[in-house]
């Protein structure tokens, strides 16, 4: 961060900081996942910073817009977890590295769909 001052903008090609939500149940026996049209896989919702140094913020604000989720908030049990090695967005028109803060948000099952 001190070497990129960019590093919450899209822009920043080296590598930039992404927030992203795992949305689970209280009991942590589900989850919610999308699916990635470009990378054709399932992945936790999430999405770029885009000059917001909030990344919890970034994540829910990004799971809220992927999911039309309202009823969710951050698990009081674990807060986050960086995943250092990033991911290689190769199919982006200039290939970069998305270094990811991850955060552990909880939904109601009611809410989800859940029984």
């Amino acid at each position: 961060m001190e070497a990129h001052a960019d590093c919450l903008l899209r822009s920043c090609l080296t590598g930039h900081l992404t927030g992203s939500a795992w949305i689970v149940s209280p009991d942590r026996q589900r989850t919610l996942l999308t699916h990635h049209g470009k990378l054709d896989r399932w992945l936790q919702l999430g999405g770029h910073a885009d000059g917001d140094p909030d990344l919890l913020a970034v994540a829910l604000r990004e799971a809220r817009e992927e999911s039309g989720l309202t009823g969710c908030g951050p698990s009081r049990r674990r807060r986050s977890t960086w995943t250092g090695t990033g991911f290689r967005n190769a199919r982006a028109s200039r290939p970069h590295h998305h270094y990811d803060v991850r955060f552990m948000i909880e939904a109601d099952p009611a809410i989800l769909g859940f029984s």
